[in-house]
């Protein structure tokens, strides 16, 4: 029983240990992926990658910039959607 019980507690544990550590080896390199699936979308002026230091990980959100300003060029209200998170760059 204790040969099996060892293995299954491995088994377990490994997956969760595997992904606490992201993708890119640096915030920089996770910065510049992100500028760069920036890039390749349409949504560009209105987006932001935003660097979030407790989860180690940065974000490509849609409709950042929107939502700060609440009126356009000659004055007319924006109409927003609600901010979104497409994609994530964990470092």
């Amino acid at each position: 029983m204790k040969s099996l019980l060892l293995p299954l507690l491995a088994a377990l544990a490994l997956p969760t240990a595997v992904n606490a550590f992201g993708k890119y080896p640096s915030s920089y390199e996770a910065h510049q992926a992100c500028q760069k699936f920036r890039s390749n979308r349409k949504d560009k002026p209105d987006s932001h990658c935003k660097q979030e230091y407790n989860t180690r990980q940065i974000m490509y959100i849609r409709n950042y910039h929107c939502q700060n300003r609440k009126f356009d060029n000659w004055g007319k209200p924006i109409k927003c959607g609600s901010l979104k998170i497409i994609k994530r760059f964990r470092y």
